[in-house]
């Protein structure tokens, strides 16, 4: 994905601090770009701070929200180590619990890569409906008609796939095809 093809003057992008990914995103993108970050992408919207993006927002006339995540995430590497036995850290937990429905396809991949693109593109479907599916700050996105998308980087092919990309695609010796 090119962000060149961005129509947006303006971007939220949710990112993981780990990543550093501020330098990438604003070198390929033309326009001002805002930053809000988590560890492994995993967003908290409590009230206060959903209110405060909304403002934000519209201070900013954001157009697009957009999760982007590094496949070489630290936090989904860890996640991968620690599948078959209790974690910690709250991303590992929430991925590992059978109720929130973790597909299975990403720990059938046997490349390494190829897990960390399915995990992270299993996370980004997860955490964009969970921001949609919040009182105020997803309605307010839905109300204004904000854009909101999720990219997996991969920093060896310095590419972006959409997590649709992902699922679509056969994942094979840890690349994605591009045709």
């Amino acid at each position: 994905m090119n962000f060149k093809k961005l129509t947006s003057r303006n971007c939220l992008f949710l990112i993981c601090p780990s990543d550093h990914m501020e330098s990438i995103l604003n070198q390929s993108f033309n326009c001002r770009a805002f930053f809000y970050m988590a560890l492994g992408v995993n967003f908290n919207w409590d009230v206060k701070t959903q209110e405060n993006i909304i403002n934000f927002i519209k201070d900013q006339e954001i157009e697009e929200v957009i999760f982007i995540v590094k496949v070489t995430n630290l936090f989904y590497k860890k996640t991968l180590k620690f599948t078959d036995r209790k974690t910690s850290f709250p991303l590992e937990k929430a991925l590992i619990k059978p109720e929130y429905g973790i597909s299975s396809h990403y720990k059938h991949q046997k490349n390494t890569v190829s897990r960390l693109i399915s995990l992270a593109s299993y996370h980004l479907q997860k955490q964009k409906k969970h921001l949609l599916s919040t009182f105020l700050l997803g309605k307010a996105l839905q109300k204004n008609d904000i854009t909101v998308k999720g990219f997996v980087y991969d920093p060896d092919y310095k590419t972006f796939y959409t997590p649709l990309v992902v699922d679509q695609k056969k994942i094979i010796y840890g690349k994605l095809p591009l045709n």
